[in-house]
């Protein structure tokens, strides 16, 4: 498996397959294929036990990584590391939710972003105001760096909601969103 440091630089230096590993001479038609080149460009691979080993969790964040490239003051690392970190929360806040309601959030999304944004696999919050009442409800939803909500997001805030106020609240407000988007349950 093929790893990238998001900064360009620093590998992973004691593995079959690192820069100068014996991978790579065990096997040269791996090699050619792979096209390997040993220099510090921050790309590495490993085999898939040291993968799981040194990475546990995995934080996915969807960013072209070639911006890296021209960026050499590190500006775009941090808008990843703060991606990533905000990951990380949501996804803390939402596994608190059970299967059943973190479904139930993920079909809602999906509904809102089909019937009122853009299809897109995000939303905006002016698309959740449609749903708000009192324009309260959504000031604690986080958005992304790019000021749009993630599915992520969305469950976070539900996450929250629970943690916060209880089962009742989120299913409360579910409710509402399945009526408003004539989904059944």
């Amino acid at each position: 498996m093929q790893v990238r440091n998001p900064w360009g630089r620093g590998e992973f230096q004691s593995g079959k397959w690192d820069d100068d590993g014996p991978g790579w001479d065990e096997f040269p038609l791996v090699k050619e294929v792979l096209k390997h080149e040993a220099k510090n460009d921050g790309a590495f691979w490993l085999e898939k036990h040291e993968f799981f080993k040194y990475f546990p969790k995995v934080c996915l964040c969807a960013k072209d990584m070639r911006r890296f490239a021209d960026d050499p003051h590190g500006r775009q690392a941090s808008v990843v590391a703060m991606e990533v970190a905000k990951a990380a929360e949501w996804e803390a806040a939402t596994c608190v939710l059970s299967a059943e309601l973190r479904n139930r959030v993920r079909l809602i999304f999906i509904a809102i972003d089909q019937q009122y944004g853009d299809s897109n696999g995000t939303v905006e919050k002016d698309e959740l105001q449609t749903f708000d009442k009192n324009g309260k409800m959504f000031e604690k939803m986080d958005a992304s760096s790019s000021g749009h909500i993630t599915s992520e997001a969305f469950e976070a805030y539900f996450g929250s909601m629970q943690t916060e106020r209880g089962e009742k609240a989120v299913g409360g407000c579910l409710n509402h969103f399945e009526k408003k988007l004539a989904l059944s349950k």
